[in-house]
């Protein structure tokens, strides 16, 4: 596994705008029903639309962990 770190750059497919260049970047993110939001995540961030591209696998325990706290 390749750790990402913030700042980081790669190529990812952005649902709004294609192939796109993207960045790690420390955010706040909510579930899709915004039933809670995980601070301080690492995140892959289009850098065209500032959309959330990406979730490097470091940080799939913390949003997994956050995850299994409110739907079980």
């Amino acid at each position: 596994m390749r750790i990402k770190n913030f700042g980081d750059k790669g190529t990812r497919i952005c649902n709004n705008c294609g192939l796109s260049s993207v960045t790690y970047q420390v955010r706040n993110i909510s579930f899709n029903d915004y039933s809670a939001t995980i601070n301080n995540t690492l995140i892959g961030v289009c850098e065209q639309c500032n959309e959330i591209v990406s979730l490097p696998r470091q940080t799939v325990p913390q949003v997994k962990a956050e995850y299994e706290k409110r739907f079980e």
